[in-house]
């Protein structure tokens, strides 16, 4: 894309050092967050990733107030806690219809499924920190380096992603697949839908960091949760729980309260901004002095 909207110029662009420094760093913590993500979904079902996915407003929240020292309002932390307690509620209901299903056949199978379940949390959880602190860097920058071209940005994201991605791949091949078999050994038509759908994901996800509201991200990825269930229910056969459900829609709705709140917030605060600097344009008139009484 970038050669054929850029011509011979391309490479020079996607190069250009001032901004390929920041991007490029940028996508290294974006592949190591790739990993994470594989490493979480390898150990947990989809549905419950996304569930507890929703942790990076939490995580976003807090690294704001120590960071940037941006409080959130009484009824933000209210939201919050209650998002905490609706994603804790859902995974130990999943884990106890994992137990009570596998219990059955092995006295063992128990612990090492909550092993698992806790090292895919710990995953996530790692993954969720690092995808908001490289979502507000790439907020700051895309929009600090707006004279670059989205698609020499992208460009300049992948080159070190893709190449991080690679090196991470091989480092963590302790049987030695990739070196005797070839990188692609093993693909299959599912792992190519798979490739496009994160390429796709990639590319809108950034392209709402620059230009559109991240509100309105967080409530599309939050009913983006019920979708990712009703797909596990309708095309792999899993089992409708309905505590799980009740559970999961519990935490899609705080997500999307919080998110209209920090919205509402936002708009009275600009709201505040305007009738401020609205008083302080307009000129002060002093009273008239009452005039003396003429005899």
């Amino acid at each position: 894309m970038a050669y054929s909207l850029e011509g011979p110029d391309w490479l020079r662009k996607c190069l250009a050092p001032q901004s390929f420094k920041v991007f490029s760093l940028i996508g290294v913590f974006f592949a190591i967050g790739d990993i994470l993500e594989m490493q979480s979904m390898s150990a947990m079902d989809g549905a419950v990733y996304q569930v507890l996915g929703q942790s990076k407003l939490i995580v976003t929240a807090i690294t704001l107030w120590a960071v940037k020292g941006h409080n959130q309002t009484a009824l933000e932390w209210v939201v919050l806690a209650l998002i905490v307690a609706s994603m804790s509620t859902f995974v130990l209901e999943d884990h106890n219809n994992s137990t009570r299903s596998e219990a059955s056949y092995y006295v063992s199978q128990p612990q090492e499924s909550l092993f698992s379940k806790l090292l895919g949390i710990g995953y996530v959880m790692f993954k969720v920190t690092i995808s908001c602190l490289c979502a507000v860097l790439a907020d700051k920058y895309m929009k600090q380096f707006s004279d670059v071209p989205f698609y020499i940005q992208m460009a300049q994201y992948k080159i070190a992603w893709f190449t991080t991605c690679v090196a991470l791949a091989y480092a963590l091949d302790w049987e030695g697949e990739l070196t005797q078999f070839g990188f692609f050994h093993g693909w299959t038509w599912s792992t190519l839908l798979v490739t496009i759908s994160f390429t796709i994901k990639g590319w809108c996800t950034m392209y709402l960091l620059r230009s559109l509201d991240s509100v309105l991200k967080n409530i599309g990825e939050a009913l983006a949760v019920i979708a990712v269930y009703l797909c596990s229910i309708l095309l792999w056969g899993k089992a409708f729980d309905s505590a799980a459900f009740l559970s999961m829609s519990s935490v899609v709705l705080a997500v999307v309260t919080y998110t209209l709140v920090v919205r509402l917030e936002t708009k009275n605060k600009r709201l505040m901004y305007m009738l401020v600097e609205i008083q302080d344009d307009v000129p002060f008139v002093s009273a008239p002095a009452p005039s003396g009484d003429k005899r």
